[in-house]
């Protein structure tokens, strides 16, 4: 079920709740004051949470959405091009829309840490504490780096959000030769990015393919020939078998499937694109049911009929999806039922 709501532009600077005491940053904790109509609580401002919160204010039911980044909502679609030098940083931003009179307070930097479900409050890093009537859950995802002895050097970097591209971004006017592991979407875009800085760059994957998971092999051997065009080489059906060095990344033994076929290549910078985990420790320590997300029904209800997931961190008949489109979907979906107004 797919709502759509007409875009009306509210932008979201003009709800921005700068609170240090929200945020972690000191000062007084501030307890959440008694009202009969506690908002709807929104933890995440990723597109899932964004939309969420969009369709709830549609319903006309008052908001509270926590950003635990301290970064303005941005595109992740261009965070490549910006690690490339292509765009600006007010070119990734993205304004977030409400409709106008939007009864909605954005808490930006603050990180949720604790879900009180007695007492039906979230609680900040500070212990700051908000009520809410219902809670949506939109915590994302988080890069996986897989237990390979030497991956706690240092300028070993993951790409997956803003913070990482800042890192990526300062590593690139020093990087000569960047091993990427993982050639999917975001191992190769991690590529293209540091390639244009100069650097000699290599993309490993396990996988007989680049792309395994949307494409066959004659089409991966088709896209690695583009990508090797590219002036970027190419490792397939390899793995990474330790990395090496002294005071930072030196080299990256590859594994040839004996020891005698293992390859060393020489390296000052490594960058992690192995999947994705999906953020459920809130939800699990609140006692709510997980499996490789947070468990929900057809309605993105959790065990608490009071919470609710969606996105990236959520569990629907046995799927996580790492896309957008899904998580905008579960995002409506929640937000309907929510305001009781559920539809086919």
């Amino acid at each position: 079920m797919v709502l759509s709501f007409p875009e009306d532009r509210f932008e979201l600077s003009s709800v921005l709740v700068a609170d240090p005491a929200a945020s972690g940053a000191g000062g007084a904790v501030a307890e959440a004051p008694e009202q009969d109509n506690a908002p709807v609580a929104v933890i995440g401002s990723g597109p899932a949470g964004v939309r969420a919160a969009q369709g709830l204010i549609r319903y006309g039911m008052p908001v509270v959405l926590f950003n635990a980044e301290r970064w303005q909502p941005y595109n992740r679609v261009k965070l490549t091009p910006f690690l490339a030098g292509e765009v600006q940083i007010g070119q990734v931003y993205q304004p977030v829309e409400f409709p106008a009179n939007a009864g909605i307070r954005v808490y930006s930097g603050c990180r949720i840490a604790r879900i009180d479900r007695d007492a039906k409050t979230v609680i900040g890093l500070n212990g700051r504490r908000w009520r809410y009537s219902q809670l949506v859950i939109a915590t994302g995802s988080r890069p996986h780096v897989p237990n390979i002895p030497g991956s706690d050097l240092a300028n070993i970097f993951t790409f997956r959000d803003f913070d990482d591209v800042e890192k990526l971004v300062a590593r690139a006017v020093r990087a000569r030769d960047v091993v990427i592991v993982g050639g999917g979407l975001l191992g190769l875009e991690a590529a293209r990015g540091m390639a244009a800085h100069g650097a000699s760059v290599i993309v490993v994957e396990h996988e007989p393919n680049l792309m395994a998971q949307q494409q066959d092999r004659q089409a991966g051997a088709i896209l690695a020939g583009d990508i090797e065009r590219l002036g970027i080489a190419v490792r397939v059906a390899t793995r990474v078998r330790r990395i090496e060095g002294e005071r930072g990344v030196e080299r990256v033994i590859l594994s040839g499937g004996d020891a005698m076929d293992d390859e060393t290549i020489a390296t000052d910078t490594v960058i992690f694109c192995t999947g994705i985990r999906s953020n459920i420790e809130i939800a699990r320590d609140a006692g709510l049911t997980v499996g490789r997300g947070i468990l929900v029904n057809d309605r993105m209800q959790t065990i608490d009929p009071d919470i609710y997931a969606v996105g990236e961190c959520a569990e629907h008949d046995g799927h996580v999806y790492g896309l957008v489109s899904p998580g905008l979907e579960q995002a409506s979906v929640a937000a309907a039922n929510i305001a009781g107004r559920p539809k086919d």
